[in-house]
């Protein structure tokens, strides 16, 4: 019995086309020392586990992106954590998020972007009890002409890189 449910938590690796990309929110607000997500308000306060230790505990962006995608035989709802997301977007959620204060019709632009792209994706179960969707422990896209994402709206906009 202990093993079946050993058996489910392991990661599996599967190729898919991305079919949609929910870019309405797609990053979040986190310590720079513990990457804990902290409030997305710019007036908040640094993260108060961190900051007793060092004065320069201030903030980064991480990418949170909610994906659909298709395997051989299903649709899935996948949620990607930055080190994911990185691989389709090609930086930071930080440049990233910068790059959508100039041209806010980029984030929109980035989700069309990654539809029918053909990747390798690892998935696993969440660990916590309370989440909803399959994690994508990697993504990896697999055409020979890829872009990354933050490369094209760059190309699109005239965006200096950073």
């Amino acid at each position: 019995m202990a093993a079946a449910a050993a058996a489910l938590r392991q990661p599996w690796t599967t190729l898919c086309t991305i079919m949609a990309a929910d870019t309405s929110n797609p990053s979040y607000r986190a310590c720079s020392l513990c990457d804990r997500p902290l409030p997305d308000s710019p007036s908040s306060s640094p993260c108060p586990l961190c900051i007793r230790h060092s004065s320069a505990a201030g903030s980064h962006r991480l990418f949170r992106l909610l994906i659909s995608i298709a395997t051989s035989d299903k649709v899935l709802i996948v949620i990607c954590f930055d080190r994911a997301t990185r691989a389709i977007f090609g930086g930071s959620a930080d440049e990233f998020f910068d790059l959508c204060e100039l041209h806010p019709d980029a984030v929109w632009m980035a989700g069309e972007m990654m539809v029918g792209e053909i990747c390798r994706v690892t998935l696993r179960r969440p660990t916590n009890g309370n989440a909803e969707h399959l994690r994508a422990v990697s993504l990896v896209p697999l055409r020979a002409e890829f872009r990354p994402v933050i490369a094209r709206l760059r190309s699109l906009y005239g965006a200096p890189s950073h």
